[in-house]
Order: C-alpha cells, then structure tokens, then sequence
C-alpha cells in the first residue's frame, strides 16, 4: 500500500492470494471484498465526488467548473486547490507557444486534428472514438 500512498490514489486494491481488499484512502476504511464486487470505474468516481474534501464532497458549484476539464485538472483542483484549466485553455496554450512550428506536412495536420478533438471531446473520448473506429480518427 505504500507505493498507492505515493501515488495518492483514492482507492487502491491488494490481494493476498485468497481474498482482495479494498483501501479507501478517503475515508480510511479497509474491506475484503469478492471478485464480483470490485467497483465500476463510474461508482469510483460517484464515491470520489461522494468523499472528497474530507467526506464533504464536491459541490455542485465545482462540478460546473469540471463540466469542460479533463481528469487531471480535476484531481489537481480537489486535491491540491490548483485552478483548472480548461480542455480550450491547454491546446490555446499549445498553439500560443507556437509547438507545431517544428513539424510539417502530415505530421502538423495529425496533430492540430488530435488537438482539436482533444479540446472539443476530451482525451477519453478521442480514444474511444478511435477504439471504435479502428484508429480512424483523422477524418475532419
């Protein structure tokens, strides 16, 4: 458990080869649990709303701020009170500092269209998509 500690994960989950356990860094709370009773990706991220900020949760007021941040962001404002940014901030931040300059032809146009994706879909979208595409996410 101390290498999740490190990675201040919320939710870690052991096994000592004959039950699993769960650790809610949260809450502090440790339990077995059975194989069929792992949490959803969705039900961790409802307790994580559910038990941040010391079991008060997170506001509505900050889930309207997270509606256009990607998970990072998130994570970093809930934990460490770091302001947002935006899915349009950070790629107008890579335009502005002018990081496609050092490419040309294909590969520029490759990355200005998963630029754009990211900021309009979101990075978990624009994997999905391209999941169930075979990879083809370059059309425009």
């Amino acid at each position: 458990m101390s290498y999740a500690k490190m990675l201040d994960v919320p939710f870690a989950y052991s096994s000592n080869g004959d039950a699993f356990y769960e650790h809610d860094f949260l809450t502090g709370m440790e339990r077995q649990i059975a194989l069929d009773e792992f949490p959803s990706y969705d039900k961790l991220v409802q307790r994580f709303k559910e038990e941040s900020n010391g079991g008060q949760g997170i506001s509505d007021e900050e889930m309207a701020i997270m509606t256009d941040v990607d998970d990072f962001d998130f994570i970093c404002h809930v934990a460490y009170g770091k302001k947002p940014l935006t899915r349009r901030e950070r790629a107008e931040s890579v335009k502005k500092q002018d990081f496609f300059s050092r490419y040309s032809g294909a590969a520029k146009e490759v990355l200005e269209v998963l630029l754009d994706k990211y900021m309009n879909l979101g990075i978990y979208a624009l994997i999905m998509t391209a999941c169930r595409n075979n990879n083809v996410i370059f059309e425009r």
